[in-house]
C-alpha cells in the first residue's frame, strides 16, 4: 500500500478485502454463542482485540447498525424474565429484559466505546425478547445521557413497536434525523412520541429528514370518529414543525399536512394511502418531488390527486385495492400527458391488490388507451397490470418500443388468461432491437405462431427476463420458442409462460385452468446454450436437437398438466 495513504484510507482498503462467511461469533465476548456472522466481522473483531489503532475503526464497522437487544446481550448484564404462556397473546414478547445490573465506571466506558459507533438503532423486539422501560432508561442515563452515549446515532427504527414503550425511545431519538415506526394502529402513544420527536432541539444544522410511519389504516366509520380526528390533528401539528423533510410516509394525510409538505423545497418522496377531505385539495406545487407512492382504496382518488399536481414527479407508483379499470387508467394517462412538455415521467408502476378469473365489464385494453403515454420519451419503467383482456399487435408494440428507447422494464400484463394474444414472438425481437437497455419484458404473446429460424443473426445481451402470458402451444411449438430464446437472448435467466389445460385436467374450483411451463422452457434454453458453447451442436436448429426438445416437452407436459413432478434433465442431457 502506498505510504501516502492516511489511516482511514488504509483501513478502507483493508476492510474492502474482507468477505465470505463463517460461523465465528463477533465481539464482544458476551455475544450469544453460535451467532452466524461474516468472516469480515470476525476479522474486524480480531483487529479490535489485538491492534489498538484498528480498534475503534473496526468497532465503527461492526456496530454501525444494530438492534437494541444486541447492546444488552453483548455489553450489559441484565435481568431476563420469561413469561408464562397460559392465556397470553401469542403475538406478545416471550421474554423481557426487565432491568440492568449496575455497571462500574469501567463497564460504562466499555459500553459507550461501542454505542458511540452506532448510526442505526432498531428497537424491534427480535427473537421474542422485548426491552422494558427501566432497562431502556438505564441505557439512556449513562454519563452524558443518550446524546453522549449515542453520539453518531441518526437512524431510529421501531418495527412492531409496543405503544407503552414509545415514550422510553424518545431520548434515543433526540439526535435522529431518520425515523421509521411500524405499529398496528394510530395510537395516543404514537402521537405523543411524534410530538416530542419533532419538538426536540437538535444540534446546529441537524434537521429531521425522513419520517416513515406505518400502521393499519382504519375503516371509514372509525376514520370519521372524533377520537381518531383528534389524534390526526395532533399528528399533523407535530409534522408541521418539520421544515427540511426529504421523505414522508404515512397511511393518512390531512389537507393541512399535505399543503405544508407541498411547499417544502426539500421533499423528494411522498407516500400515503388515504387523503382526507380529498375534494378540497388545491393545486399542489411539490417543487422537488421525485417519487410519489399511492396506495388508494379507490383508484379514482389517485387519478384525482395526480390531476392536482402542478408538476409530475419522475416516478409514480400506484397500488390500488380496487380494480384499476381501463377507462380510469386512460384518464390517468391523459392527466399525465398534460405535463408532456417537461417530459419528466420516467417510472410508472400501476398494480392492484386483487384477483379475477373473468372480466365482468368485458373490456379490451388496446393501444388507444396507452397512446397518451407515448409522449414520455424518457420512460424507463412501465409496469401495468389490469383485470381485462389485452390486444396489442406486433405493429403497435413496434410503435411503443420506438417511443420509449430508454425503457429498462416494460411489463403490460393482464390478470386474465382466457384469451388469445394478438402479439407474436416478433414483438419480443422488436423491443429487444429498439430498446438497448431493456432487462425485463412482459406481454401476452401467442407463442404458437413463432416461426422456425426466427431471429437468426440477431442477438440482445441485456434482456434477462421475459414473461409471455398464456397461449396454447404444443411440444413442437415449445421447441421452436426455446430455440428462438436461446439464439437471440444469451443473458436470459427467467422465462414465464403458461399453457391452458383441458377440462379433464382442471383439478378444483381454484384451479386457474393453466399450467406454468416457463421454468421448463428456461431449463431447455440453458441446456441448448451450453451445448452450443461446448461445441456439441453446430446449428441451433439441427434436426436431432429439435427431436430431443420435442420429446422433452412431450414428457414434461404430460406430467405438468396433471400437477405431477417433472424433472426430465436426462432427456436434455442428450443434446
Amino acid at each position: 500500500m502506498h505510504p501516502a495513504l492516511r489511516l482511514p484510507e488504509l483501513l478502507g482498503q483493508i476492510f474492502g478485502y474482507l468477505g465470505t462467511f463463517d460461523t465465528t461469533p463477533t465481539l464482544p465476548s458476551r455475544a450469544p454463542s453460535g451467532t452466524v456472522s461474516p468472516r469480515r466481522n470476525s476479522t474486524l473483531a480480531g483487529l479490535a482485540r489485538t491492534c489498538k489503532p484498528f480498534k475503534k475503526p473496526a468497532i465503527d464497522e461492526l456496530w454501525e447498525e444494530v438492534t437494541a437487544l444486541r447492546i444488552y446481550e453483548s455489553l450489559i448484564p441484565h435481568l431476563l424474565i420469561k413469561r408464562k404462556d397460559e392465556g397470553l397473546d401469542v403475538a406478545a414478547p416471550s421474554n423481557w429484559i426487565a432491568d440492568v445490573i449496575s455497571l462500574s465506571p469501567a463497564e460504562q466506558r466499555n459500553v459507550m466505546e461501542y454505542t458511540t459507533s452506532i448510526r442505526k438503532l432498531d428497537f424491534n423486539w427480535v427473537n421474542s425478547t422485548a426491552i422494558a422501560s427501566p432497562a431502556l432508561h438505564a441505557l439512556s442515563s449513562l454519563p452524558g445521557g443518550a446524546e453522549a452515549t449515542f453520539s453518531r446515532l441518526d437512524h431510529v427504527r421501531a418495527s412492531s413497536y409496543i405503544p407503552e414503550l414509545l415514550g422510553a425511545y424518545v431520548p434515543f431519538a433526540s439526535r435522529a434525523v431518520h425515523l421509521y415506526l411500524h405499529g398496528m394502529d394510530l395510537h395516543t402513544a404514537l402521537v405523543e412520541f411524534m410530538d416530542k420527536f419533532t419538538a426536540v432541539a437538535r444540534p446546529q444544522g441537524s434537521f429531521v429528514l425522513d419520517i416513515d410511519l406505518r400502521y393499519m389504516a382504519p375503516g371509514e366509520r372509525r376514520r370519521k370518529g372524533q377520537e381518531h380526528q383528534m389524534l390526526l390533528n395532533r399528528l399533523s401539528h407535530a409534522i408541521l414543525r418539520t421544515g427540511h423533510l426529504r421523505t414522508f410516509s404515512c397511511p393518512e394525510v390531512d389537507q393541512i399536512t399535505l399543503l405544508h409538505l407541498s411547499k417544502l423545497q426539500s421533499l423528494v418522496s411522498l407516500e400515503f394511502q388515504i387523503l382526507l377531505d380529498i375534494g378540497s385539495t388545491p393545486k399542489l406545487a411539490f417543487p422537488s418531488l421525485e417519487l410519489l407512492k399511492l396506495e388508494p382504496f379507490n383508484f379514482l382518488h389517485a387519478v384525482f390527486f395526480i390531476s392536482k399536481l402542478a408538476r409530475i414527479p419522475p416516478s409514480i407508483q400506484i397500488q390500488s385495492y380496487d380494480d384499476p379499470l381501463a377507462y380510469l387508467s386512460n384518464r390517468l394517462f391523459g392527466e399525465l400527458s398534460i405535463h408532456s412538455t417537461t417530459n419528466s415521467l420516467q417510472v410508472l408502476v400501476l398494480k392492484w391488490n386483487g384477483y379475477v378469473d373473468q372480466d365482468p365489464h368485458n373490456i379490451v385494453v388496446t393501444m388507444e388507451i396507452i397512446q397518451p403515454l407515448l409522449v414520455f420519451t424518457r420512460l424507463r419503467v412501465f409496469d401495468w397490470i389490469f383485470p381485462h383482456r389485452l390486444q396489442l399487435t406486433d405493429t403497435e408494440v413496434h410503435t411503443m418500443s420506438s417511443a420509449w428507447p430508454s425503457i429498462e422494464r416494460l411489463r403490460i400484463r393482464s390478470a386474465l388468461h382466457d384469451f388469445t394474444p394478438s402479439a407474436t414472438f416478433n414483438s419480443v425481437l422488436t423491443v429487444a432491437q429498439h430498446c438497448p437497455r431493456l432487462a425485463r419484458f412482459s406481454l401476452p404473446i401467442d407463442v404458437s405462431r413463432t416461426e422456425e429460424f426466427l431471429g437468426e443473426g440477431f442477438c440482445n445481451d441485456t434482456l434477462e427476463v421475459v414473461e409471455l402470458g398464456t397461449s396454447a402451444v404444443d411440444a413442437r411449438g415449445l421447441a421452436v420458442i426455446t430455440t428462438a430464446l436461446a439464439r437471440t437472448l444469451p443473458r436470459l435467466t427467467s422465462t414465464e409462460l403458461g399453457v391452458p389445460v383441458g377440462p379433464e385436467d382442471v383439478a378444483s374450483v381454484i384451479d386457474e385452468g393453466r399450467r406454468r411451463i416457463g421454468v421448463h422452457v428456461q431449463k431447455a434454453v440453458e441446456s441448448l446454450r451450453r451445448a452450443k458453447e461446448d461445441g456439441r451442436i453446430v446449428s441451433w436448429s439441427d434436426e436431432e436437437t429439435q427431436t430431443t426438445l420435442i420429446r422433452y416437452f412431450e414428457v414434461t407436459w404430460d406430467a405438468v398438466r396433471k400437477h405431477e413432478y417433472a424433472d426430465n434433465q436426462e432427456i436434455l442431457s442428450r443434446i
